[in-house]
């Protein structure tokens, strides 16, 4: 386990939106986990790259699989809803992560930059 820096950069090409943060992180072999504000973030690297998002209030499990359709979790005061999910791209590198998928009609292109 080390403690590294990180930053990722979150691009939604439908809408333009772009959201980009450096963090502290804790990474092992198979996973890297941050806290962004009050939301705990955890990526869980092997077949199937699954990001988890926590916090008091909501979960979001997204799975990634290249060229496959997966499904994600939303989950909220008690109910989940299910998300529908087809990666374009996954690439996994020492240092580098990206994931370029689709989220039900959002286009979304994903990278993490450890350092």
């Amino acid at each position: 386990m080390s403690k590294v820096n990180i930053k990722y950069v979150v691009k939604n090409i439908n809408s333009k939106e772009v959201r980009s943060k450096e963090l502290k992180a804790i990474k092992t072999k198979n996973k890297i986990t941050y806290k962004e504000e009050e939301m705990n973030v955890s990526i869980e690297l092997s077949d199937i790259i699954k990001i988890t998002r926590k916090d008091m209030h909501k979960e979001i499990i997204l799975e990634y699989k290249e060229k496959e359709n997966t499904i994600g979790l939303y989950k909220i005061y008690n109910n989940a809803y299910k998300l529908n999910i087809y990666t374009n791209k996954l690439e996994i590198k020492d240092n580098y992560i990206e994931i370029d998928y689709i989220i039900e009609d959002d286009n979304i292109n994903f990278k993490l930059y450890i350092k």
